[in-house]
């Protein structure tokens, strides 16, 4: 099994476990690489009926989600069923220090055309707060290319916005070091989303860069592959236990 650790060890510092009925995974007690600062309050808006949950799912119960649905367009909210979700891919906005709103809005934005294709099903902001963007039952334009890598085809499609949904992550620097209340708030979001579409985590994430092969998204987890792998771990444990016992102070 991988190492589960974000961001880089001390060396002979623990820190994963199996004690035969569940894996725990924590993070050495020293602030890590990936995190740009320490984790702040959620100021995401509830659904108005279900406070604190999305509506007609208990499992997104104590998550903040906002609907801002985009308008329906070509270039951003094509409105076509997305008949199945066999994985989910994880991106960077590419714009440090900038909201999940700011992100959402640029979406929007595209429906003039003259900005291109281009949207995701939800935006995670600095705060851990939500922003979903277009409906999960609907295909959102987040992993277009004109050439695709091998594996990618095969494990999904030969057009892969058709069977996936997209993530995209608010960070705070080029290098796409993200707030610690981003992290989390991923986590328990693709734990949430795994146990709902039956995917396996180790399999069925995705960054952008491992589907069409040229694009560096999200960045950390391009440049640094063993945080990304302990990523996933920890998702599963998520799945398995409920918690991923992971150690902020």
């Amino acid at each position: 099994m991988p190492a589960l650790f974000l961001g880089q060890l001390k060396k002979g510092e623990s820190y994963g476990r199996n004690d035969g009925s569940r894996w725990q995974c924590w993070i050495p007690h020293r602030r890590q690489h990936l995190f740009a600062g320490p984790r702040g309050e959620q100021d995401g808006q509830a659904h108005p009926e279900h406070p604190g949950a999305l509506q007609g799912h208990s499992g997104d119960a104590e998550m903040k989600i906002k609907d801002c649905w985009l308008t329906p367009n070509r270039w951003s909210r094509p409105q076509r069923r997305l008949p199945t979700i066999k994985g989910i891919v994880i991106h960077w906005v590419a714009n440090p220090n900038t909201t999940a709103e700011a992100n959402r809005n640029f979406f929007e934005s595209r429906k003039t055309g003259d900005k291109g294709f281009g949207s995701a099903h939800e935006i995670i902001g600095n705060q851990g707060e939500i922003i979903r963007c277009i409906p999960e039952h609907e295909m959102a334009y987040h992993v277009g290319s004109k050439s695709y890598q091998k594996e990618g085809i095969k494990r999904l499609s030969t057009y892969p916005n058709n069977c996936t949904y997209g993530i995209e992550c608010c960070h705070t620097d080029r290098a796409g070091r993200m707030k610690q209340a981003t992290v989390v708030t991923l986590i328990e979001r693709l734990a949430i989303l795994c146990n709902r579409w039956q995917l396996n985590p180790l399999t069925d994430l995705y960054l952008h860069q491992e589907i069409v092969g040229w694009k560096d998204c999200h960045r950390w987890w391009v440049n640094n592959p063993d945080d990304w792998q302990a990523l996933k771990w920890l998702v599963k444990a998520k799945m398995d236990t409920g918690e991923t016992s992971m150690d902020f102070k």
